[in-house]
């Protein structure tokens, strides 16, 4: 990736092959811009979030599942929310500055006790750009509740306050190889 970033503008998302040993619960699949990585040149962005601060706030999809078969998966820009838990809130991923894409396993975490590792033997492969549109039933998507208010996304840990999320697979769009 060129040292700015790359200009991905032109693409919708980011689309690929993944399988792993086991089916792998707790994946988070993000796309990060330079503004949400600390590690970014203060050239291309004067004042970029700190790891340390906890103000870097990516965007991604998170609890998603990567099954034991080979599968293609498809992460639309569009799609993409950042976790309410964070401290710092962008309108969007800045498509121009995209920085890397990245999966990232959380640890198993009960409803009560301690969390453990999340063991996980997993191949990803053809990792790509997609220019095609993405769905129209996506989280951009406004609805109100019964009282006229806009309604809030809030699915597994990730709100989008302009959209209610789709029931259906919460961003990460998974289509089965069968060979």
């Amino acid at each position: 990736m060129q040292a700015g970033g790359t200009n991905s503008g032109w693409y919708t998302g980011v689309g690929f092959w993944a399988k792993c040993k086991t089916d792998l619960q707790f994946a988070f699949a993000k796309a990060v811009d330079a503004a949400q990585d600390a590690d970014v040149d203060s050239s291309i962005i004067p004042s970029p979030c700190s790891y340390s601060a906890n103000t870097c706030n990516q965007y991604g999809v998170k609890n998603a599942v990567i099954t034991k078969d080979w599968t293609y998966y498809k992460l639309y820009f569009s799609e993409l929310l950042q976790d309410p838990n964070g401290t710092t809130f962008t309108s969007g991923i800045d498509k121009s500055k995209l920085m890397a894409f990245q999966i990232h396993v959380n640890p198993l975490s009960p409803r009560s006790g301690t969390a453990s590792a999340n063991a996980f033997d997993c191949y990803i492969d053809d990792v790509h750009f997609l220019s095609e549109a993405a769905p129209t039933h996506s989280f951009r998507e406004r609805h109100m509740d019964n009282h006229g208010q806009q309604d809030h996304a809030q699915r597994d840990g990730i709100q989008d306050p302009r959209a209610r999320a789709p029931l259906d697979g919460m961003g990460l769009r998974g289509l089965r190889h069968h060979s």
